[in-house]
Formats: C-alpha cells, sequence, structure tokens
C-alpha cells in the first residue's frame, strides 16, 4: 500500500492573471465547510464546556455568499485553532471552543482581508458576519486566441459579440463583457472560443467556480482539441479533489501544448492528489523548467523533497516561493505559515548537523 501524502500548507496558484483557487500543499486537504486541523480543546478542573461560534463570509458590495472563503479561527496570541473553507452560501462553524477571546480572520481570492473579534463565555457565538471588500481589478491580460474548429463557421453577428466582449474585457467591464460572450454563443452554440472566454472571466476574474467549469466544459465539447480550456478544468478539478479528472485534462491539453508550464504543475499537483509521487515529481520538474516565476511550482517541488527527504533541497524551494509570492501583508496566512514550516524544516537540518 502506497503511504498517504499529506502536506503542510495553504496557499492560493497565482497565473499572470489572477488568484484561481485555495491549494492545500503541505497539509490535511479540506473542502468547503470541512474542518480542519482543529486546535486542542481544554476543560478546567471545573469541567467547563466548549461552544461553537458561526457566521457568514459576504462580499460587501453585493452581500452575497463568497464560495471557497477561508475562515480561521486564531486565539488571543494570533495562534489558529481552526479553519474552514465555506461553500457557496458563505456559511461557517467552528466547533468544541473553549471560552476565551478570539479573532476570526476571513481571506479570499480576489478580495481584501476581514476581521472580526469575538468572546465565547457561557454559550454559543452566531451572528458573526464578515464582509470582505473586492480589490481593484487589474486590466485583464489572459490571451483569448481562438479556438474554433473553423472560423468560417461562426456567424457573422456572434463574431461582433464575441469581439466587443473582448474589447469590454479590455476596459475591464466584466459584467458587460460576460453579456457579449452570453450572445455570442447563443447566437452560435458551438462557439468554443467564447464558451472559454466566458468560463475565464468566472474563474480569473470572478473567482465563480461553477459557472466557470460549466462553460470550460463546454468549450472542450465544441473543440476537444482546444487545450486552455482543459488546462483550467484541470486546476478546477484539482481544487474540488476530483484527481483523476482533473489528470485527463491535463494529459489530453499536454498533447496540443507540451510546453506549458501551468498544464505540468496541474498535472504534478493531479498526481500528487492520487498517491503518485513519481509521476509528480516527472512534471514538477518540467514545470520549474518552464515557469520557474510561478511561486507554487517552488511549493510543490518542497513538498517531493520532503517525500525524498532532502530537507535542504526543500527548504531553498520554500526561499524561492517566498522571494517570488506576490507581496503580502506581514499578517498574510500564507505566507506567515510558509515561513514557520521553512523555520521548521531549517531546525531539524541544524540538529541534524549537530548530531556526532
Amino acid at each position: 500500500m502506497k503511504p498517504r501524502l499529506t502536506p503542510l500548507l495553504f496557499l492560493s496558484l497565482t497565473t499572470t492573471v489572477a488568484s484561481l483557487v485555495p491549494i492545500p500543499l503541505f497539509a490535511q486537504a479540506s473542502g468547503p465547510m470541512q474542518q480542519t486541523r482543529p486546535g486542542p480543546v481544554n476543560t478546567n478542573a471545573f469541567g467547563e464546556r466548549s461552544y461553537s461560534v458561526s457566521g457568514r463570509v459576504l462580499d460587501e458590495a453585493t452581500s452575497q455568499g463568497i464560495e471557497g472563503a477561508r475562515v480561521q479561527l486564531a486565539n488571543s496570541m494570533g495562534i489558529s485553532w481552526q479553519e474552514v473553507y465555506v461553500d457557496f452560501t458563505g456559511q461557517f462553524r467552528f466547533t468544541e471552543v473553549p471560552r476565551g477571546d478570539y479573532r476570526i480572520i476571513a481571506s479570499a481570492a480576489g478580495y481584501e482581508e476581514a476581521r472580526e473579534t469575538v468572546s465565547v463565555a457561557t454559550g454559543p457565538v452566531s451572528g458573526v458576519f464578515l464582509h470582505l471588500r473586492p480589490r481593484p481589478r487589474q486590466g485583464f491580460s489572459l490571451l483569448l486566441e481562438p479556438l474554433d474548429v473553423s472560423q468560417r463557421l461562426i456567424p457573422k453577428e456572434a463574431r461582433k459579440e464575441y469581439e466587443r466582449g473582448v474589447e469590454k474585457l479590455r476596459a475591464d467591464k466584466v459584467a458587460e463583457a460576460l453579456s457579449h460572450f452570453d450572445k455570442a454563443v447563443e447566437l452560435y452554440p458551438q462557439y468554443a472560443s467564447a464558451w472559454h472566454a466566458k468560463g475565464a472571466v468566472h474563474l480569473l476574474k470572478l473567482g465563480q467556480m461553477a459557472p466557470a467549469r460549466s462553460a470550460l466544459e463546454k468549450a472542450v465539447e465544441c473543440n476537444p482539441k482546444a487545450a486552455a480550456p482543459r488546462v483550467f478544468l484541470g486546476a478546477i478539478y484539482n481544487a474540488d479533489r476530483r484527481y483523476a479528472e482533473a489528470r485527463d485534462h491535463l494529459l489530453e491539453a499536454l498533447r496540443y501544448l507540451p510546453n506549458d508550464g501551468l498544464a505540468h504543475f496541474e498535472i504534478s499537483r493531479s498526481y500528487w492528489g492520487l498517491q503518485d509521487v513519481d509521476n509528480s515529481e516527472v512534471h514538477i520538474i518540467r514545470a520549474h523548467d518552464l515557469a520557474p516565476r510561478i511561486p507554487q511550482v517552488h511549493m510543490m517541488r518542497a513538498n517531493v523533497f520532503i517525500v525524498r527527504k532532502n530537507l535542504e533541497s526543500a527548504v531553498k524551494e520554500l526561499d524561492e516561493f517566498l522571494e517570488l509570492a506576490p507581496k503580502t501583508a506581514p499578517e498574510s496566512p500564507v505566507v506567515q505559515y510558509v515561513r514557520q514550516q521553512r523555520a521548521a524544516l531549517a531546525a531539524r537540518l541544524e540538529t541534524a548537523s549537530a548530531k556526532p
């Protein structure tokens, strides 16, 4: 039986366009509304009870739940006790929380972090709302190349709608762009390029996984040889832990784009999730050669080095990640945790070298 791989860190995949979805690395993976790594629950000599803390994470602009948002419960010393990833309702719930003062920290791709302080005393705490403010969007730089088998089959009006959508994206008018892409596929349901554009916008600009998946799957249906939507689907399926489906899409994508660094990175994640370290290593080496500026490539390599018991190389990869990662606030949970794990690995190396 193959040993179960247990990664240690949480991170977000950063492409040249935008963050995609949380990726569990170096820690036990977690999914929507699934509690992970609960901290110790203490009772005193009088048998004091523990309680629950619940609430919602909402978009400040729309008051809608933010699917995939990460919520942490930290004690007064700033140590994280529990964390969850929420579903589309934005609801979270922590259980077995002892009495005391806590900070609830919510974060999501494309949003500024939000925090609330709560006190747990004599009963459950509910109705905690964290409103995340969307970050200002940068210009859309994704190359929307033609993906259709025959450009001549695309009706003139559908093509115009697609081109208007691309123009709106360049002006960062996302809602208007989606409206034009919707019209394009209504006029020509086999319009692979328009379906791909819809999926990319939902995924990279809005962080909406379900509509992104649907549109990208339609793009692949219209043109099975289109590699770009398969790469994005691989990332989505990896995030959903549907590793076999992700692998199949990515293998097909690599038939047509054998030198795509992001595709090699994502399929390395797929094989890792399938407990296939050898193939994961093959592809992360290739991703490192092709896309060394993607910070998470170094995270994945660190995972492999740890399994291979090469801690010195793992530390170097984490240093590369910390050098390349976007400059976030010092309290960023991702960067802070990476630094902690890097320090722990370095300490193990120092201890080992000190032994006679």
